[in-house]
Order: C-alpha cells, then sequence, then structure tokens
C-alpha cells in the first residue's frame, strides 16, 4: 500500500474535503465490493447542488436540470488521468478514503464465516454431551431447522456467546426425570425466566429440542398436525422430561387403576382402586401422571385391557351417569376434554404402556378426525376407531335436529390426514360437509361398553 504522501492518499484527501464526491466515492467503494473488480456504473439519484457542481468539474459534463447520473468506473478512471493525481491506484484511493481495509463482499464473507466456524469448533471443544455435539454439528452445517441459532450468533459477542451457553447447558444437562421448566432453568441459568418462549435463550432452547427430536425419529414428535404452537412446545419439552403447567393439565379417568414403579417393581396405587369401588371419577392432573408406570382396566375380562377414549365432556358424563344409575362399575374411559394435552398424552402412554387397547371414539368433523388420525399416528397398533365409519356417520346424521355444515376453509385441513384407515371418512366429509357429532350416538356407545 503507497504511504499517506502518494498520490493515491493525496487523492482520497481531495475527495474527501468536498461533500459533492461523498456519494460517488461510497457507491463506487460499494460497486467494487460488491462486485469484486473494477467495473460497473453507479447511479446518483436526485443530486445536490454540490454534486451537480464537483461532477460537472471532475467529468467535464453538463449535470444541470438531471434528477439522476450515472458514472461508469471507465469514465472515474479516465477523468482521474486528467487531473494531477493521473497515476495513482483507484484501489488505493478508495482504501484511503474510506480509512479502513477494503475487502470485497466475497471476501468479508469467507471471514465472516471463518469466525462463525471458529466459534462452534470453540463450543464443540468445551461441550462433549452427546445432544450438545448434534445440535453444533446441525448448526455449523446450517441444517434446515437451525434458522434461530444462525440469527442468534449474528448477534455478536456478548449476546451469542450468552445465549449458545445457556442453550449448551441446558442440553447437556436434561433431567432423567420430569421436572418443571421454570426450575430446570433456574437451576442451569440462575433465572427461573431464561427458558420461557418468550425469552431468547428459551426460542433457541426450544429449536434445538426440535431438532434433536426429528433426528431421532421420536414417535411422540412426529410430524403430525398440532392444534396449536403453544401445545407442540409443550409436546416437546414433555418429551424431553420437560414440563410447563401440571396442575391445571388434567385428564378424567373412570374405571382404571395405576401403577407406579418402585425398586423395579409395579406397585399399585389404593386410591385409584378404591375410587373404582366407590364409582368415582378421577380428574388426574399430569403431576400425578408424570409419576405413574401403567394404567390398566379396574376390571380385567380375560383376554381383554380395553379402554374406551372419548374427548367431549358431555359424552363422557353421560356414560358415567347411565353406569352409575345401573349401579354397575364404572367402564374404563378416559375423557381428554377437547384436543389432547400432555396429560392426555401421559395417559395414553401409561395404558400403552399396561398393553391395554385403545377405542377412541370423536366426532364426525375435520377436527375430530384430526385427533384421530393424531393418535394413530402414534400408536398405530393399539388404536381402534370406535364408532367411526361411514353407516355411524349416516346414524350420527339422522338422530341430529339441525346439521352443522363444514365450511370449505375447515375442509382443507382433511388434507393433512394421512391414515388409511380414515381415508373412506375424510372422502365422506369432503362429499357431504357436514359434521356429526358423538353425542347422538352416546346410546350407541354405551352398548357397546356394555359387551
Amino acid at each position: 500500500m503507497n504511504t499517506p504522501g502518494t498520490a493515491a492518499a493525496a487523492a482520497a484527501a481531495y475527495f474527501r474535503s468536498r461533500r459533492g464526491f461523498d456519494r460517488l466515492l461510497t457507491l463506487f467503494i460499494k460497486k467494487y465490493q460488491s462486485l469484486g473488480r473494477l467495473a460497473g456504473r453507479i447511479t446518483l439519484t436526485k443530486p445536490s447542488p454540490e454534486e451537480v457542481q464537483a461532477l460537472a468539474a471532475f467529468f467535464r459534463l453538463n449535470c444541470d436540470n438531471k434528477s439522476s447520473i450515472t458514472i461508469s468506473f471507465a469514465q472515474f478512471a479516465a477523468a482521474l488521468e486528467q487531473t494531477r493525481f493521473a497515476g495513482a491506484d483507484i484501489l488505493d484511493i478508495f482504501k484511503y478514503y474510506s480509512r479502513a481495509k477494503l475487502m470485497t463482499n466475497q471476501e468479508m464473507n469467507a471471514q465472516a464465516e471463518t469466525a462463525r466456524c471458529h466459534f462452534i469448533d470453540t463450543l464443540r471443544s468445551q461441550y462433549i454431551n452427546r445432544h450438545c455435539h448434534i445440535w453444533l454439528n446441525a448448526v455449523y452445517h446450517k441444517t434446515p431447522g437451525t434458522r434461530r441459532a444462525q440469527a442468534a450468533y449474528e448477534r455478536g459477542a456478548p449476546d451469542n456467546q450468552n445465549l449458545f451457553t445457556i442453550t449448551l447447558q441446558a442440553l447437556s444437562n436434561l433431567p432423567e426425570s420430569y421436572e418443571r421448566l421454570p426450575l430446570f432453568a433456574g437451576r442451569i441459568a440462575g433465572n427461573p425466566h431464561a427458558l420461557d418462549t418468550t425469552a431468547p435463550a428459551g426460542r433457541l432452547f426450544l429449536e434445538a429440542l426440535k431438532l434433536l427430536s426429528q433426528q431421532s425419529c421420536r414417535p411422540e414428535t412426529k410430524q403430525v398436525s398440532l392444534p396449536s404452537p403453544a401445545e407442540e412446545e409443550a409436546e416437546l419439552l414433555y418429551s424431553f422430561h420437560l414440563l410447563r403447567d401440571d396442575l391445571l393439565n388434567f385428564v378424567t379417568c373412570s374405571g382404571l387403576t395405576a401403577f407406579k414403579e418402585t425398586a423395579g417393581n409395579n406397585r399399585e396405587l389404593p386410591y385409584w382402586r378404591e375410587a373404582w369401588h366407590t364409582g368415582a371419577i378421577l380428574n388426574v392432573p399430569l403431576r400425578e401422571l408424570v409419576t405413574l408406570s401403567q394404567l390398566l382396566p379396574a376390571r380385567l375380562p380375560p383376554g381383554r385391557k380395553n379402554v374406551y377414549i372419548v374427548e367431549n365432556s358431555g359424552v363422557c358424563s353421560t356414560i358415567i351417569d347411565y353406569f352409575t344409575g345401573k349401579s354397575l362399575p364404572l367402564p374404563p374411559l378416559l375423557c381428554t376434554h377437547g384436543n389432547f394435552k400432555l396429560a392426555s398424552w401421559a395417559a395414553i402412554d401409561r395404558l400403552i404402556a399396561g398393553d391395554c387397547l385403545l377405542h377412541y371414539s370423536g366426532d364426525f368433523d375435520p377436527e375430530g378426525l384430526l385427533m384421530a388420525d393424531r393418535l394413530l399416528s402414534r400408536h398405530p397398533r393399539q388404536v381402534k376407531l370406535w364408532r367411526y365409519s361411514a353407516a355411524d356417520y349416516a346414524n350420527c346424521l339422522k338422530n341430529t335436529g339441525e346439521i352443522t355444515a363444514i365450511s370449505e376453509s375447515r375442509c382443507k385441513k382433511l388434507a393433512a390426514i394421512t391414515s388409511p384407515v380414515l381415508a373412506d371418512m375424510v372422502q365422506v366429509l369432503r362429499s357431504t360437509k357436514q359434521a356429526g357429532y358423538q353425542e347422538a350416538l352416546v346410546t350407541t356407545l354405551i352398548q357397546d361398553m356394555l359387551l
């Protein structure tokens, strides 16, 4: 590089001392950085009087009354040769003018990528946990599903270091037994809200967990239609033994008994069986469900472990009313109260652990079929649809006074259903565009449970 006394330094000082050249030189430098060579042209829109005067004199152009002025590198080089700065290297002029090392965009990108890789390599050497390495390798290679991680790095130091540190500490210390998210965050970061979904570290942590779950092909996190982002996040956390809300998240259980593993043995919890004996139902929160190893029907006919699932609380109450009114033992019944929540999945998973066969009944509408599809996708071998045939749908409509139409926007949800056993009902609903609700079949459901 030339010293400050050279023609290039003098030319840079000249251009810098005259405001009329500011935009011209700045745009030329950006053009060089973009192309990586001295070529092309730049355009000054709405030139100021100072710019018109400076450019007209330097390039010997008539710039009066022009809304824009376009100058090429070739013009600039030719005009420069007609001045006392003839022979000066244009790149050196740009370097002196910008008072910084001049790099092309390609060079800057390469330098930035080298720094990014060094940042991740340093973290890989510090965090040897398998989960950390899987995630960091994905971030290193910019694997799809690491967008937040790339954005977090771009925040620069020290923010990026703090975000990655919290996330990696969390991945290194994922609990083996269920733990509430605020307590886990406090243990990891010293702040119970550090991993909230509204916090940058919380969002980055969720992205990392999602990538880990997809790469491990966990059945509980299979990509199926979910009712809301909040439910998706809650299920994702649950799959890694982290609980967001374990009291208000509950299911209603009837005719079931529960077991807890103690010292390698399954021990029956007496209050579940006592509830069945007294004809009582249990609203069981997630807090209790995660401590269980198995759920089973309280009454076990030989060779049968049938459990019935409904999503409608009114249907559930009607079934229970019938059995208590007839002084019959309560049937093995689970009510999810609408879409499957974490408590629903926790109970279902423990019924599956007990080798139960689940019979699911829901509404004949897109949302009901989506729930059935999720359940079938998660446990295809131990779930049977209960009164979900075209004939049952026809009977449902026959017993319904006022038919509810299904809008086109709701019908589009049917495209997300993948279970083959639901294919016929999907076509029927697309054709009729009429919803049927399980309340109209409650008498039939009761008769099935009596068999």
